[in-house]
């Protein structure tokens, strides 16, 4: 793939992030060219602005006229254009100086206040867009609408505000190497001083629905705030947190409000700022941050933390594709849950997610002994559709919250939390009778099922998820020596 040089009149730094974007717009689709075309308000043309492509034919000098063409008018009516199996309408488009037999072409009006551009991708592979699959490229949209926007404000920004183009650049090279949330994290609280200084700063992380918030990091408040929980529309944070937009306070004199929670002392910091961490509208996290100076924090305070949220937000949106690919390929191709695979690569998050924030976690090992006896007897449709609903049973009879996994061929894991001990005995108890005294029903024939189990628990049973798993199999077997 190759990418297009920066116009010199632009930001070195700009022009790395939307690179970045239209490389993760790329990889995201597996399209056969990604390019971003940014609108000249002056002279109502688009350009190449950067692009990502595997044809050696594409055009990077092409310009289109706002308002004329398909792209043009994409531009002129902000709305999306998605062309399907049309080979002649797509070879319209003119981005490559020789035909290219391309099957899906999708084209995004790039929209901050005023468009600034249109995003296209198209694809040799595939003749559709998905719907999540085009919500997803609104947000990198969304996200480089904001870069241009803020290249044009750069062209007009006084002299004296010098903006460290080269620190904040390689502070963005920095936050795109790194592949969790927590290293996000601490380097967030991290930011060089020649990029934005204050006296306090926390980082709140919110779940996927945008509910709960809570402080994974901080510094220089002062009291412990670690794990501190903030709830929507509460305080300044909360406020944030509700309605998406940053919040500023200038001097605390003028205006008394509760930050985090009620009881807090922060009457030491005069001046206060919150910055949301948005993909696509949803609110991933928030940035707090306080002065002990009145108006410590100004609008280039703002500005600046606005950015560097919003590198913070395309590295989150792009570990969570990757995530999301490395999930989907670790899942069981019959049963559709994680397999054994998925559970050794990442034992550690397990860990730590699990083990470390329950205290007390079960868990129950299903060996299906005569497995392998039903695939032989009725044959691999009839033994994979048992599989399954196998599954399903013990989805309904294991309460919620938990975790599934394939263990191995014939062996199902279960990991539950919040349940105590004489209930998970009964359940255990319970499926083994479901088990021994129900066959399975495939097509009208009945498939017995000869099921040993297994129960340990953390921490009694091992200080580690190796150990317990292992004190849960071994016992399987034990049930099976002594039944025999």
């Amino acid at each position: 793939m190759s990418a297009v040089q920066p116009h010199n009149k632009y930001s070195m730094t700009s022009f790395d992030v939307i690179t970045q974007l239209v490389e993760l717009t790329s990889n995201a689709t597996n399209a056969f060219t990604a390019a971003l075309y940014s609108l000249d308000p002056n002279k109502k043309t688009m350009s190449v602005r950067a692009y990502m492509s595997l044809s050696t034919h594409f055009d990077a000098e092409a310009c289109f006229s706002y308002g004329k063409g398909p792209i043009g008018l994409v531009a002129r009516n902000k709305a999306p254009l998605l062309l399907e199996n049309s080979e002649d309408e797509i070879s319209k488009m003119k981005i490559y100086k020789r035909k290219e037999l391309l099957k899906g072409f999708l084209a995004i009006p790039v929209v901050h206040d005023e468009i600034e551009g249109v995003l296209v991708v198209d694809s040799k592979e595939i003749y559709s867009f998905s719907t999540k699959m085009q919500k997803v490229l609104a947000g990198f949209a969304e996200q480089m609408a904001w870069h241009l926007h803020r290249e044009k404000q750069s062209l007009i920004r006084p002299k004296e505000e010098i903006f460290p183009y080269q620190e904040m650049l390689n502070y963005n090279q920095t936050l795109a190497g790194l592949t969790d949330p927590a290293a996000i994290a601490e380097q967030l609280l991290n930011i060089p001083s020649t990029i934005f200084s204050c006296d306090a700063m926390a980082l709140i992380w919110f779940d996927q629905e945008g509910g709960l918030g809570r402080v994974v990091r901080h510094r220089g408040w002062g009291m412990n705030l670690t794990d501190l929980q903030i709830l929507p529309g509460k305080g300044i944070i909360g406020s944030c947190a509700k309605n998406k937009t940053p919040l500023w306070v200038e001097d605390t004199e003028d205006r008394k409000a509760v930050l985090f929670i009620e009881k807090e002392n922060m009457d030491e910091f005069k001046a206060r700022l919150v910055v949301p961490i948005l993909s696509n509208n949803q609110l991933l996290g928030i940035v707090a941050c306080a002065s002990k100076k009145p108006a410590g924090l100004t609008h280039t305070h703002l500005n600046r933390l606005a950015l560097v949220v919003s590198y913070v937000a395309s590295t989150m949106t792009s570990l969570k594709i990757k995530q999301q690919w490395e999930y989907a390929k670790n899942l069981d191709a019959v049963t559709g849950i994680p397999n054994h695979r998925f559970l050794a690569d990442y034992r550690r998050s397990i860990e730590t997610e699990i083990l470390n924030q329950h205290k007390s976690v079960f868990a129950l090992m299903i060996h299906l002994k005569n497995l392998p006896t039903l695939y032989e007897t009725f044959g691999v449709e009839m033994g994979d559709s048992f599989l399954q609903q196998v599954v399903a049973i013990l989805s309904n009879a294991l309460p919620a919250p938990k975790h599934m996994f394939k263990y191995s061929d014939a062996a199902f894991l279960a990991l539950l939390m919040q349940v105590k001990r004489e209930e998970a005995y009964h359940l255990e108890n319970r499926l083994k009778l479901v088990f021994d005294e129900n066959p399975i029903y495939v097509n009208g024939k009945a498939m017995t099922v000869i099921a040993e189990l297994g129960l340990s628990s953390f921490p009694e049973d091992g200080k580690n998820l190796g150990e317990i798993i292992g004190v849960a199999w071994n016992r399987t077997s034990h049930r099976a020596r002594v039944a025999s």
